[in-house]
């Protein structure tokens, strides 16, 4: 049964886990290496397809079935390729991925211990105000997300600063 597409939505943490759960069947998408793990496909809008190494797209409803043999330098940079570029021509997740940090894990540093509450949101503030700039940059900007604005008048919130999600690019 196939399954009606979804909107893609990059920047939602809940959608990019819902697709990552979609990988609990580990007989599916078993001993798989890491540029090809659960969260890098997430990343690129795949979710776990019914058969055996085979991910899906639910918004431009592309299949891409993954080599069962990645031994080969070759075949695995191809595969993860495929990550990236399996979609349909016009899909959405081609140019768009979900941002690297929602596959990551906040570990300790390599010396010293993991930053404090205030440092981390510090840094995602800067996080945020650098890609900000780096998008005024462009000739032209795409409209927000519905449901992006909120978002980040509830991060600006969070973060304690007044005038709501403007204020986290100031």
């Amino acid at each position: 049964s196939e399954e009606a597409p979804e909107p893609c939505r990059p920047h939602s943490r809940d959608d990019f886990l819902r697709r990552v759960h979609s990988f609990s069947n580990a007989r599916l998408w078993f001993a798989k290496p890491a540029a090809l793990s659960p969260p890098q496909c997430a990343r690129h809008g795949w979710r776990l397809g019914a058969a055996a190494d085979t991910l899906v797209c639910r918004v431009c409803l592309a299949e891409f079935k993954c080599p069962t043999s990645l031994d080969d330098p070759a075949a695995l940079s191809a595969a993860e390729g495929l990550l990236r570029t399996a979609h349909q021509p016009l899909c959405a997740w081609l140019s768009n991925p979900s941002p690297e940090s929602f596959g990551s894990l906040l570990l300790p540093a390599r010396f010293g211990a993991a930053p404090s509450l205030a440092e981390g949101a510090a840094r995602a503030l800067e996080s945020l105000r650098a890609r900000h700039a780096a998008l005024l940059r462009l000739p032209s900007l795409p409209a927000l997300a519905d449901g992006l604005s909120p978002a980040l008048d509830e991060a600006a919130a969070a973060a304690g600063l007044a005038g709501g999600g403007s204020a986290l690019l100031a």
